[in-house]
């Protein structure tokens, strides 16, 4: 089968299968990482911290990726047909998180419309990395918007465009990155010399997706001003304590007409001040629903654009 035929139908059958199966409820091949990373960072990161700790940091990395890169990359390269097109679909799948995401979203946004903000706090806590035991009804609103657009990077557009880009292998190598980031790439005691490796990875492959994440968002709004929007979003964010994560939550924010960010949440013990992001009214409850909205429409338009290339590729070839 055609390869341009191949990359979109991947796309769509993974999202398919991420809308109506979600999140596997039990033997979530993510969940056993988790847990191997876990143990692998507790017998690698005894010493002190210090300087050394970055060394042992990239082994614990490359420990737990390049295994599982390359034997997803062999499969890649020695299945043929709709074998590896339910390879693919099913790879990219357990790789995506747009359900998982719309339903931790909404256990927030429920809560909130009730004013009950115990359980919007239980549930916010699932969400974000930020102590939630203390943070008012905007507050909770406002982080669970920025996480929404934030992971609508992270878990959606990032790992469509690294299969599009290069297969299953690649897509799987940002989830794993990027769950190795969530867990270990805080700036404490603990992490901060530990954690740099998984965190400059997850920067890095985070690059293109963000900007894409970025583009997806805005172009929903003005299309004729993407290029002149994504540059204001830019310009915002280049104080955020994450690059992508700011392009991507100052571009979501300027398309919903809110404004996000600003205070000094606490991150594992570390108060890390944040400038404002947007433009327009503190968001309300009902924009957790807009902003996983706007995610489910950029993941969208990333695969029509993808199946119209490929379309104009297989023309193409064909006509030779």
């Amino acid at each position: 089968m055609n390869e341009w035929v191949v990359i979109p139908l991947v796309l769509w059958l993974a999202l398919l299968l991420d809308r109506l199966l979600g999140e596997p409820a039990r033997f979530h091949p993510l969940v056993g990482f988790g847990t191997l990373a876990g143990k692998v960072e507790h017998i690698l990161n005894r010493a002190p911290a210090s300087s050394f700790s970055v060394v042992t940091g990239s082994l614990a990395l490359a420990l737990l990726t390049v295994p599982a890169f390359c034997l997803v990359l062999y499969l890649q390269w020695t299945l043929n047909g709709w074998l590896y097109i339910a390879f693919s679909a099913l790879t990219l799948y357990l790789c995506s998180g747009l359900q998982s995401l719309r339903v931790h979203a909404l256990q927030i946004a429920g809560p909130l419309k009730r004013d009950d903000l115990t359980t919007a706090r239980h549930f916010t806590g699932y969400m974000v990395s930020r102590d939630t035991t203390s943070l008012s009804k905007d507050e909770m609103t406002r982080a669970t918007v920025e996480s929404v657009l934030e992971n609508g990077n992270d878990a959606v557009i990032s790992g469509l465009f690294y299969f599009a880009a290069g297969g299953p292998a690649f897509a799987l190598l940002h989830r794993l990155v990027n769950t190795l980031d969530a867990m270990w790439g805080y700036k404490n005691t603990r992490y901060l010399y530990f954690g740099r490796a998984a965190a400059k990875a997850d920067d890095l492959m985070a690059l293109p997706g963000a900007w894409l994440t970025a583009a997806g968002y805005l172009i929903q709004k003005h299309p004729g001003k993407l290029f002149t929007n994504l540059a204001k979003s830019r310009k915002q964010s280049a104080t955020y304590k994450s690059a992508n994560g700011g392009l991507v939550m100052a571009a979501g924010a300027n398309t919903l007409g809110v404004t996000i960010g600003g205070g000094t949440p606490v991150y594992h013990g570390v108060s890390v001040p944040l400038p404002l992001l947007g433009r327009g009214s503190k968001p309300e409850p009902e924009h957790i629903r807009q902003s996983l909205t706007l995610v489910s429409k950029a993941a969208v338009i990333f695969c029509v654009v993808v199946s119209l290339f490929s379309a104009i590729f297989a023309a193409g070839a064909l006509s030779f």
